[in-house]
């Protein structure tokens, strides 16, 4: 089987550390939520903050996770055979599921996120615990992982080594949402006429757009409540079912402190004749989440070397190749499988210029542009 280099100089090197003493009973409960039996080790960025955060070298204790946004130097995996007679041919590094990070019990300053059925009908799409219904290979399309890259056989099989760059975005924190009220008192004077005024709620999140037409808008001064079952909005339909991918925060930079995404942009932008298609923002929603944990699963492919040539032979031939082929199949039963963690903060560092942006697309914060 091949195994991981594990590097104690990893948090400010970059690549595979040990697990930290801080993280066990965490990972402990991860582990009893995610199905994983048995993480390796803590996978670090290279240049990562954590020594400039307070992490001491050579004592494991809590360092600081990973942030959104933050750009990832190349930083390398190597895998290296555990047996002298075994050798690596291929090696390949994917994202296997991003989970919640457990929370430290009796922390208050945390914010508060739902855990309905919604959100796991939303992690599947965003998170890959669906299988089938994953949308990226690295679920985050921010992050590149580089496998092979340098062909274990340059290095005679005895080295593979994969890549990890990019950054982890806000893609995958699937809470951020928009609630939108449309009315002609918000500064809309085209949805007034006769006896009928038009009014309508917009939620817009992961799943799409979800909307109450007619709206029950309260009085001036009066907040606006929205019952849920489930985590899904009561008296709202799904007019526009999407596939997480349309909906969730954008992986560019650009659009993340900007408009968010191209849908986010798609109904919130002016008309073509100049008029706002957004009354009032009711919330501008950043993500809840606080800390999310990415798995990271490394696989190789390995073959046994016979120790001695071949016979000419043929019976005695094929016996050798026998136990050649049994060792091989050893190697795979043993565990060419490996599992890494990798918890990511969120990083709001574009929530506020995003907030700003919207909002000036209002209609509410254009008076007199229609009188």
């Amino acid at each position: 089987m091949a195994v991981p280099w594990i590097n104690i100089l990893a948090p400010s090197m970059g690549g595979i550390g040990p697990i930290e003493l801080e993280d066990q009973d965490k990972l402990e409960k991860l582990r009893e939520s995610n199905g994983i039996l048995f993480y390796a080790g803590r996978f670090y960025p290279k240049d990562s903050q954590a020594i400039f955060d307070g992490f001491q070298l050579g004592l494991f204790s809590e360092t600081p996770p990973w942030l959104t946004w933050e750009n990832i130097e190349d930083t390398q995996i190597w895998m290296v055979p555990a047996f002298e007679d075994e050798r690596i041919i291929t090696m390949n590094v994917t994202v296997e599921r991003i989970d919640l990070w457990p929370r430290d019990e009796g922390v208050d300053y945390l914010p508060e996120y739902e855990d309905t059925a919604y959100d796991y009908a939303i992690r599947d799409r965003a998170w890959g615990h669906g299988g089938s219904l994953r949308i990226h290979e690295n679920i985050d399309p921010g992050l590149i992982i580089t496998n092979d890259v340098v062909p274990p056989v340059l290095f005679l099989g005895y080295v593979g080594i994969s890549a990890v760059s990019g950054k982890i975005t806000e893609y995958p924190f699937y809470d951020q949402q928009l609630t939108i009220l449309n009315a002609p008192q918000y500064n809309m004077p085209g949805l007034a006429g006769g006896d009928y005024e038009y009014s309508e709620i917009l939620r817009v999140r992961g799943d799409g757009i979800w909307r109450k037409q007619p709206a029950d808008l309260p009085e001036p001064g009066n907040p606006l409540v929205i019952e849920e079952e489930d985590g899904y909005p009561i008296g709202f339909t799904n007019v526009a079912p999407s596939d997480y991918s349309q909906f969730a925060l954008s992986p560019n930079e650009a659009k993340a402190q900007t408009y968010g995404g191209d849908e986010w942009d798609s109904i919130t932008k002016l008309r073509d004749d100049g008029s706002p298609q957004v009354g009032i923002f009711q919330e501008i929603k950043s993500s809840e989440l606080d800390t999310v944990v990415i798995t990271l699963k490394v696989s190789c492919d390995t073959i046994i070397l016979p120790d001695v040539l071949i016979p000419d032979d043929v019976v005695t031939g094929l016996v050798e190749y026998g136990k050649i082929g049994l060792e091989t199949f050893g190697s795979y039963l043993s565990n060419n499988i490996w599992y890494f963690y990798w918890p990511v903060r969120y990083n709001g560092q574009f929530a506020g210029d995003r907030a700003e942006f919207l909002l000036n697309r209002a209609a509410v914060n254009q008076p007199g542009a229609f009188d």
